[in-house]
């Protein structure tokens, strides 16, 4: 018994060393393991067999990913389609040269064919590697996406649900467009796009506190904008009035102002009247732009790049 204990160790060790050698670390460390759910050594087949080898490297092959992400397209422009004529049937009764109708009997078609696909998909992947395929953050999601569709035709053919909750449900195809990612993550060309997704991702955090600075910087402004603003109003010319009231007549106001000048959306429109009233203002609105504008904005970009250097 012990013999056979330290026959299997070594053999492990052999073929951990043999994958190892044929380049298997650098797989994982390159763009694949950039991404949740990036290929991994192969499993074993569910049943070991021939077929079920077969059908993992069909699986995991570039042709099938490539094939899948063209019917995720498909998938997408049906979508559209369909947006575009729920909304064009409730205008009028015409859509694209023909009614709407008979639109709504071919996209309803398309949406079969593609959720029998989908749901093909999840079949062969449970057929090559059984339960184990729950172990992939992407068979989950598309487990997730099959299950809202057959339980959209559930509600409609069997349930007699009301147009109203269809409706609400038909919410969930747009879903199906989460697969676009799975069909580009292979790719060596899209490396890039992986890039930029995993430093946004990390950047949430930095994202969130920064909307947080920002918000106290624009109360704050606001603040100080209502005291000097109108401190003086009723001695100011009627243009200064005006414009003071419309941008600074509440808090709410005020926020919203000192957010247009922190965007420079038109800023001109507001301090340009009330500086040329009042030169004592112009620190007020060259601080609010150079602190936030300029010095947090690039911050905050100097923040997110350090972080995406270090992911």
């Amino acid at each position: 018994i012990a013999m056979a204990r330290t026959s299997l160790r070594r053999s492990s060790l052999v073929d951990a060393a043999k994958w190892i050698v044929n380049g298997g670390l650098d797989q994982a460390a390159g763009a694949g393991a950039l991404v949740v759910g990036a290929r991994l050594p192969k499993r074993r087949a569910r049943s070991g067999t021939y077929f079920g080898t077969k059908l993992q490297e069909f699986l995991e092959g570039m042709v099938f990913e490539t094939l899948s992400g063209v019917v995720v397209l498909l998938n997408c422009i049906t979508i559209g389609f369909e947006v575009s004529t729920e909304l064009q049937q409730h205008l009028n009764n015409t859509c694209w040269r023909l009614s709407c109708e008979s639109w709504a009997a071919v996209l309803g078609a398309c949406e079969w064919a593609f959720l029998l696909g989908y749901t093909l998909e999840l079949w062969l992947r449970f057929r090559a590697y059984g339960v184990m395929a729950l172990s992939s953050g992407w068979v989950k999601v598309d487990l997730g996406i099959a299950m809202a569709g057959w339980a959209e035709v559930i509600l409609k053919f069997l349930l007699d649900a009301s147009a109203a909750l269809i409706g609400n449900m038909a919410v969930l195809r747009v879903l199906r467009l989460a697969r676009l990612v799975r069909a580009l993550r292979l790719f060596v060309q899209f490396r890039t796009l992986w890039l930029l997704c995993r430093g946004l991702s990390a950047a949430m955090l930095t994202i969130f506190w920064t909307w947080m600075l920002v918000a106290v910087f624009v109360f704050v402004f606001a603040m100080l904008g209502m005291e000097f603003v109108l401190s003086s109003i009723a001695t100011e010319a009627a243009e200064y009035r005006t414009v003071a009231e419309e941008n600074f007549g509440g808090v709410i106001e005020g926020c919203m102002s000192m957010v247009q000048v922190m965007t420079l959306d038109s800023a001109y429109q507001i301090y340009r009247p009330m500086i040329q009233e009042r030169f004592l203002l112009a620190p007020l609105f060259a601080s609010k732009i150079f602190l936030v504008s300029i010095a947090l904005m690039n911050l905050v970009t100097a923040v997110m790049v350090d972080n995406s250097i270090h992911q």
